[in-house]
């Protein structure tokens, strides 16, 4: 899976969600990241009410994610924060500090930093994300944000250690998602250029979509703390909905994956879809 699978992640993200995805599904968790003095830079915006739509700040924006989203992030494991990349979009942010776009640019930053390490060995990266969170609520990059927080709470948890409380935050992740799905569907219905290159910078492509990817990440969470039947469900849901996408294949293989894993549960080298 990708990136995202963000979001498991996580294509979120899964968060394809192409980051969190490594330690989300792989049972292990990764390799520590190599110590960064430098810090990521939480440019403060104006408050939400403040916030302007600015169609000059959006075209300015939409070229520099076309652009910047040419280059591949850097691995996971690896931990190397793309600092040139992030600086130009903190000077975007500060040039256009009242502007929606500012935050789309904020969130965007966060984002691809989220899909390379975790907000919890980051603390610059957890108050850039605390911040859109609980400052831009009613936002999509609030949802985003939250999303990115609740996986990183999953990623510290070993569910053979605390079972229990693994699933809780599996659970928290999964309900946040059902409560900003109005939101994730509004950036995947985004077919301006901004939005498109918005998708492109934190998901690896202009065609993505949060939705599916999300879905496909709350399924691989579930499947990581043991729920296999909720797993598969979610897994099941995708393939339908989704036919011939890669986010069918993917729902495909982590369904084999579970069967085999349930056949042959002596075989650890069976939970690839954890």
């Amino acid at each position: 899976m990708d990136r995202s699978i963000l979001f498991a992640l996580a294509p979120l993200c899964l968060l394809t969600l192409r980051g969190p995805a490594a330690s989300a599904r792989g049972g292990d968790n990764p390799k520590p990241a190599p110590r960064d003095s430098r810090s990521i830079r939480n440019v403060r915006i104006a408050r939400p009410e403040e916030l302007r739509d600015d169609p000059e700040a959006d075209a300015a924006l939409a070229e520099i994610l076309k652009r910047l989203s040419r280059t591949p992030p850097p691995e996971r494991t690896t931990g190397r924060i793309p600092y040139q990349e992030l600086e130009e979009l903190c000077g975007f942010t500060s040039r256009y500090l009242t502007t929606k776009a500012a935050l789309r640019a904020k969130c965007a930053m966060a984002a691809r930093i989220a899909c390379i390490t975790s907000a919890g060995a980051r603390p610059d990266l957890r108050a850039c994300l605390e911040d859109m969170a609980s400052n831009y609520r009613g936002t999509p990059e609030a949802v985003l944000s939250q999303l990115f927080l609740l996986l990183s709470s999953f990623e510290a948890t070993d569910p053979r250690e605390d079972l229990g409380k693994a699933r809780k935050a599996m659970a928290e992740f999964r309900d946040s998602a059902r409560i900003g799905l109005p939101f994730l569907r509004m950036l995947d219905g985004d077919h301006t250029p901004l939005g498109r290159g918005f998708r492109a910078y934190v998901l690896g492509s202009g065609e993505d979509r949060f939705v599916p990817q999300i879905d496909l990440t709350v399924a691989c969470l579930a499947a990581r703390v043991g729920e296999d039947d909720q797993a598969r469900k979610l897994y099941h849901n995708v393939a339908s909905k989704y036919p011939a996408t890669k986010w069918a294949r993917d729902a495909k293989r982590s369904l084999e994956s579970i069967e085999l894993k349930q056949k042959y549960p002596e075989d650890a080298r069976l939970d690839d879809s954890r």
